[in-house]
């Protein structure tokens, strides 16, 4: 998100930009609106009760979009390729990643589920950051936009939404045929989405 509020302004000029499974518009976030629905769901009490809430506690609820896959899944996949030594390492490395989430500060966790969950600021332009309005049509920088189709954190109509709300002449979306987490590592990142951003990347450096 940095890199988008950096390119608003024109002391920030930034020449190209790209967003990995990036959601801009939070109108329709399937379970998590209901999760987060501000009339069952009190983010101040959360913060105040909690101060820093727990990765565990977000963890949570992303599994909860999809419980069986999300819970069961892993191990039923774990038991079908047990005889192969590198699925193991890789599984091991990815469940350790997957439990590694840190405390989210409480002040950024109310704005975050506030502002973008329960408000939808950002893609109606009326998101503040510093004091100063959050414009998207003000990124005129080159702009490879990449969504996963299968993805249930960050939707793909979420993620394109970015592209009409931008000024960019040179603006491109992909959907990637890969989940959340596999947009960006395993076979289908490797084969896919890192030859697309790379060939993107060398069209427009010199």
């Amino acid at each position: 998100m940095t890199s988008i509020f950096a390119s608003l302004y024109d002391e920030y000029p930034i020449r190209n930009l790209i967003f990995m499974t990036s959601p801009f518009d939070f109108s329709d976030t399937g379970l998590y609106g209901s999760f987060l629905d501000d009339r069952y769901f009190d983010v101040d009490h959360v913060v105040e009760t909690l101060g820093l809430v727990p990765g565990e506690m977000i963890d949570f609820g992303n599994k909860m979009t999809k419980p069986i896959a999300n819970f069961y899944g892993p191990y039923v996949n774990l038991v079908d390729r047990a005889d192969n030594e590198t699925f193991i390492q890789s599984w091991k490395l990815m469940q350790k990643w997957v439990a590694d989430g840190v405390p989210f500060p409480g002040e950024a966790y109310r704005q975050w589920i506030r502002e973008f969950y329960q408000q939808n600021k950002l893609i109606q332009g009326t998101l503040t950051v510093r004091g100063r309005t959050v414009d998207l049509s003000n990124i005129k920088a080159n702009v490879l936009n990449i969504s996963a189709g299968r993805d249930h954190i960050a939707q793909p109509a979420q993620v394109e939404a970015l592209m009409n709300k931008i000024s960019s002449k040179d603006k491109r979306y992909e959907e990637m045929p890969t989940g959340h987490v596999s947009v960006i590592f395993g076979p289908k990142a490797v084969n896919m989405t890192y030859p697309t951003v790379g060939d993107w990347l060398a069209e427009r450096s010199n």
